[in-house]
């Protein structure tokens, strides 16, 4: 089932639906036949998925050749899945979508381009050559943190301000277990085809959401 904010909208669908899916046979329903609304007596438990990968990597596509082959739907096994029913059950797989902007891609255009080991590539060269003016820079400040710190431990410690020193060796530490945690989860470089982000970021994009909703008697308690 499928609806649309106008008859524009709703021409484009169905010819996207149907080169997608041409074994599949569209038809129109009264509103009446709604298999979304509610009678008496019945509850809908809702169901939505999620995308595991990123925005910019494509989903894995099927051709309509491909899908006239027996046992080459990935939707085949959902379908089964929904049968056999009972009286006056339903269950409904809601695809909702919305046009992105054309700016969508702006954060992502880059790894169209870049190679995802560029940032090792890049860590190498600079280790093979002469430390830069900023690399020296960093040093610095991090040797004259480390001083300062020390000297203000050592005048705590002599003032006996143990609150003061522990505060002082605890959070240093706790920043540092929350760096390392960053760059583990964060700062990882993801491993992706430049080909594949390039084919997506060429296609018309949409903001979707995929739901299954099931719909059937509320049970009644004796």
């Amino acid at each position: 089932m499928s609806c649309a904010s106008s008859a524009e909208q709703f021409l484009l669908l169905s010819k996207q639906f149907a080169a997608q899916y041409p074994q599949a046979e569209l038809s129109r329903i009264a509103p009446i036949a709604d298999p979304l609304l509610l009678r008496e007596g019945e509850h809908a438990v809702i169901g939505e998925f999620a995308m595991t990968q990123k925005p910019w990597m494509p989903l894995k596509t099927f051709s309509g050749k491909v899908l006239l082959e027996p046992g080459a739907d990935p939707l085949a096994g959902i379908l089964a899945a929904m049968e056999p029913l009972g009286s006056g059950e339903r269950l409904i797989a809601q695809l909702a979508l919305r046009r992105a902007p054309e700016h969508w891609i702006t954060r992502y255009i880059r790894k169209s381009v870049e190679h995802p080991l560029q940032g090792e590539r890049d860590a190498i060269l600079q280790g093979t050559r002469v430390p830069s003016s900023t690399n020296e820079m960093q040093k610095t400040l991090v040797f004259v943190g480390g001083l300062f710190v020390s000297l203000l431990g050592y005048r705590w410690y002599l003032a006996q301000a143990w609150t003061q020193l522990t505060l002082l060796l605890v959070i240093p530490l706790l920043l540092g277990i929350a760096f390392l945690w960053w760059k583990r989860i964060y700062a990882r470089q993801e491993i992706y085809d430049m080909r594949l982000v390039t084919e997506k970021l060429s296609r018309q994009a949409f903001y979707t959401r995929l739901r299954v909703i099931a719909i059937g008697q509320q049970a009644t308690s004796t």
